[in-house]
């Protein structure tokens, strides 16, 4: 899924921004 895609990849860069 593209979309699950987009979340995970929203989500590793937040968890790399803290």
């Amino acid at each position: 899924f593209i979309e699950l895609d987009l979340l995970v990849q929203l989500l590793l860069i937040r968890v790399n921004c803290s």
